[in-house]
């Protein structure tokens, strides 16, 4: 009796929930290749149930629709490159200039070495619904809020808070549209050394010293202006 439980319970060595899980877990590899190589748009759910080799009912079992699986795809994609990123800051010890260097290649590497990863992350989940789109500006927000963090390694630590926080969006901006080119293989794609150097030059642009004192100064100049 115990026994038939026992296979009753185990299927190839594998419970139910293993089961389960592993079926997810092919559904969102077959979505990562088939969102990052043809696209969502012809993208069927019949494809990535063939790709995956599971049933349609095992897909609704795990998602709704081939926009839940693209969200479970983008997040995972996220997280690859969330973990590089942080990767590559965990050795504090390193110069500032290095710092900012190993980051910036790191996560580049992340999301290029695999194209469909940052196709995903820069094209396909865009404007897919409310959503995903309100969690795709969190994410950019929160890249962005780690960039602020590591200001000083990228050379703007001496703007204020809220300037170091638009320079840090706007980072992130520039290597989103940077990944687009990449995988676009457009004439402004390059080696992801040479990419690299060029953010470190625009974000180090007008990096003359300014004091709190000079800072003001500045915005007097602007309120006047505008007052004109």
């Amino acid at each position: 009796m115990r026994r038939a439980q026992s296979a009753a319970r185990l299927y190839r060595g594998l419970t139910s929930e293993e089961r389960e899980a592993d079926r997810r877990r092919r559904l969102v590899a077959a979505g990562l290749e088939l969102f990052g190589t043809i696209g969502r748009a012809r993208t069927s759910i019949q494809a990535v149930c063939s790709r995956a080799r599971v049933t349609a009912r095992n897909f609704y079992d795990h998602f709704e629709s081939l926009e839940e699986l693209l969200a479970a795809v983008y997040e995972q994609v996220v997280a690859h490159g969330r973990r590089a990123l942080l990767e590559s800051l965990s050795h504090d010890w390193a110069p500032p200039e290095v710092r900012a260097r190993r980051a910036l290649k790191a996560y580049l590497h992340a999301m290029l070495d695999d194209p469909c990863l940052a196709r995903i992350q820069c094209i396909e989940a865009v404007g897919v619904n409310d959503a995903l789109e309100a969690r795709r500006r969190a994410v950019i927000h929160e890249f962005a809020a780690l960039l602020k963090d590591e200001r000083l390694a990228l050379g703007f630590d001496d703007l204020c808070e809220a300037e170091a926080e638009i320079v840090a969006l706007m980072v992130v901006a520039v290597v989103d549209e940077l990944l687009i080119e990449c995988v676009m293989k457009s004439r402004y794609a390059r080696p992801i050394d040479d990419l690299v150097e060029a953010l470190l030059v625009a974000v180090s642009m007008d990096r003359r010293p300014r004091t709190p004192t000079a800072r003001r100064r500045k915005r007097q100049r602007r309120t006047k202006g505008t007052r004109r």
